[in-house]
């Protein structure tokens, strides 16, 4: 048999060889579209259906808190939540008592609504989560029609057109050398537990399905490249058993930097972060031993609520976060919603381009009574950490400085209420739309820090929507006009004595950190999982000859206590 070599999307980093097993849906029982039965009795059904359902989630976040933990667990509370999402419950039961449907007829319907509801959204994000009501539908009917799940017997490379997360955790952990499926994206949660467990990926492998029935039994999974190799030849198998070792070698080695400072051979001193979105994903931050939390994405707290949430659940959210983190700084990006990252419970009109259009400060500056709340939150929260709060999509001085003012109505609403508060709270701005990056100097003066959000500035600066597949080799994070934002920003932040930051997915490119180093870029927050790679990249720069050309105009009058970049020298008087 000739050597069949498919590409997709690389999911979770790693090499595995062995026998495909190809994973099918659990066989759901036929089922009729209209019910003999009362209304009544489809909907105890349906209840009945939920509990159960319920209950089984509840085994599931607790075996994925064993084999992955608690931040990988919450994806089956989430199920939990959107299985009971007022609109997705009131769905069904519309479908059961105006249609008179059976349940599985009702909740398939509703399934298929919301999933293709979830899948037109622009939001990479936000499109994933039609695979998770996709997963609850398919349970509820398993539950419903009484359908088994096959059984995994033997180690195996797990071949399937789609996984949800509920398939990849009901599986045996100790059998699984690797995932490939045919559907799938990057941010799918199932990807999202592979590179939490270690599990080697790939996913978005057009023409798997059709490839497999024509191949040998062993398969080669290569997750770091995206690429999957069937009937491989004897120099491949031995090439990817050498790689599979040398990859396994290089994951210990970077153990020994999960204690080590973020500093370059000659004792530069960066910040290397994290980004987080849950409450739980601290702990993953905790656990490299992050410099700190570089963006922490509030939304979240919103997108899986049936309400907007109110004070005291945002400042357990927050207090929790920091208390994790034990002192070090955390980052709060304030509310991102809007256009196509829209909660159930907040209505908006469509609108033609969402990624520049209402949202995230300029919907919050209209919608102040919500946006205190957060903020009042987050005020009562620094007292238990070093919180630094961060306003997106900040375009011009006037949205920053109403949105400074909010914030100091809170703080004074909150001392005449003797709530305690940190004395000092870093307050800054992210850098993402091109006229903040402009005028850079004119916003340096009125915030504490930068945070440049490559993804957005990316966009906008090339005019490449980054979720558009025909236009993808147009987004280019490392385009000379991106590159000019990022240091003519970084520039001014020097100038001004602030510390200026990347947290956009290229702050994990280490082609670029000497670019940063150079630029002035004194943190750099990336996914958890990318923390320690890019300290171990960061010790093998000498930084000596980079920065030297770039800063040399800057007058600094301050001697620095140790060997550390010269813009840390200017940031010391604001950040102590």
């Amino acid at each position: 048999m000739a050597m069949i070599t498919l590409r997709g999307i690389p999911a979770s980093p790693g090499v595995a060889i062995g026998p495909v097993w190809l994973y099918q849906k659990a066989q759901l029982a036929a089922y009729e579209e209209q019910s003999r039965l009362t209304v009544e009795a489809e909907r105890r059904r349906f209840d009945d259906a939920v509990e159960q359902a319920r209950r089984q989630l509840d085994m599931l976040y607790d075996k994925t808190v064993q084999e992955a933990g608690e931040a990988a667990a919450q994806i089956f509370d989430i199920h939990k939540m959107m299985m009971e999402d007022l609109d997705y419950l009131e769905s069904v039961e519309d479908n059961i008592t105006s249609q008179l449907y059976t349940a599985e007829h009702a909740v398939a319907c509703t399934g298929q609504e919301f999933a293709e509801m979830f899948a037109a959204m622009e939001d990479e994000v936000m499109q994933a989560r039609s695979a998770d009501v996709r997963d609850i539908t398919q349970r509820l009917l398993q539950v419903l029609t009484g359908g088994q799940s096959q059984t995994l017997e033997r180690s195996s490379v797990i071949c399937a057109h789609d996984l949800f997360p509920s398939d990849t955790m009901q599986l045996e952990r100790g059998l699984i050398m690797a995932f490939v499926t045919e559907l799938g994206s990057h941010v799918s949660h199932s990807a999202i537990l592979a590179r939490t467990m270690g599990i080697p990926a790939v996913v978005g492998v057009s023409g798997l399905t059709e490839a497999l029935s024509g191949a040998a039994g062993t398969i080669v999974v290569d997750g770091s490249r995206g690429l999957v190799i069937l009937n491989a030849d004897q120099q491949t198998l031995a090439d990817y058993t050498a790689r599979r070792e040398a990859y396994l070698q290089e994951r210990m080695g970077l153990d020994a930097y999960r204690d080590r400072p973020s500093r370059t051979r000659d004792g530069l001193e960066l910040e290397i972060c994290a980004n987080i979105a849950y409450v739980t994903d601290a702990d993953n931050a905790a656990a490299v031993n992050a410099d700190g939390v570089g963006l922490m994405r509030s939304e979240f707290l919103y997108m899986n609520a049936d309400s907007a949430p109110d004070e005291e659940t945002q400042f357990a959210a927050y207090r929790a976060v920091l208390e994790k983190l034990n002192g070090k700084r955390i980052v709060v990006r304030t509310l991102d919603i809007g256009a196509d990252k829209v909660p159930s419970w907040l209505p908006l009109p469509p609108e033609e381009n969402p990624a520049m259009g209402w949202r995230a400060v300029r919907m919050c500056l209209d919608h102040q009574d919500m946006f205190r709340i957060q903020l009042r939150a987050l005020l009562r929260a620094s007292y238990y950490g070093r919180l630094a709060i961060m306003f997106p999509m900040i375009g011009d001085l006037n949205q920053l400085r109403r949105a400074k003012a909010l914030l100091e109505e809170s703080r004074r609403e909150l001392e005449k209420e003797q709530v305690p508060m940190a004395e000092k709270i870093e307050v800054g701005m992210m850098v993402e739309i091109p006229s903040a990056a402009i005028l850079a100097d004119q916003f340096a003066p009125e915030v504490d820090f930068f945070s440049i959000g490559t993804n957005d500035l990316t966009q906008y600066t090339l005019a490449a929507d980054r979720l558009n597949d025909k236009v993808a080799d147009l987004f280019d994070s490392a385009h000379p006009a991106v590159l000019r934002l990022i240091q003519h920003t970084a520039q001014a932040a020097v100038a001004h004595g602030i510390w200026c930051g990347i947290c956009g997915e290229s702050a994990g490119n280490e082609e670029l950190l000497p670019f940063y180093i150079k630029a002035g870029i004194g943190e750099l927050s990336v996914v958890p999982g990318k923390v320690l790679e890019l300290r171990r990249a960061l010790s093998n720069i000498d930084s000596s000859s980079l920065y030297g050309s770039f800063l040399s105009h800057i007058q600094i009058s301050e001697p620095t206590p140790r060997t550390t970049h010269p813009f840390a020298v200017l940031c010391l008087k604001k950040k102590n």
